[in-house]
């Protein structure tokens, strides 16, 4: 398999975002972070863009 890096863009970020959302979806800080699975699902990727915006500024 054949990979290519890249640098981050703005229009990258959602899917980073959803991509760590569903990657710690049960990582104990995580659950205790949000209990409900639900509520996990739902406020995950806005919890993760915040890291990833952050992140690019770097």
């Amino acid at each position: 398999m054949n990979y290519t890096v890249r640098l981050m863009q703005q229009s990258d970020v959602d899917a980073a975002a959803a991509s760590l959302a569903k990657a710690f979806m049960n990582d104990p800080l995580q659950n205790y972070t949000f209990p409900d699975e639900q509520e996990r699902k739902e406020r995950s990727p806005a919890h993760f863009k915040a890291g990833v915006e952050y992140g690019m500024k770097f």
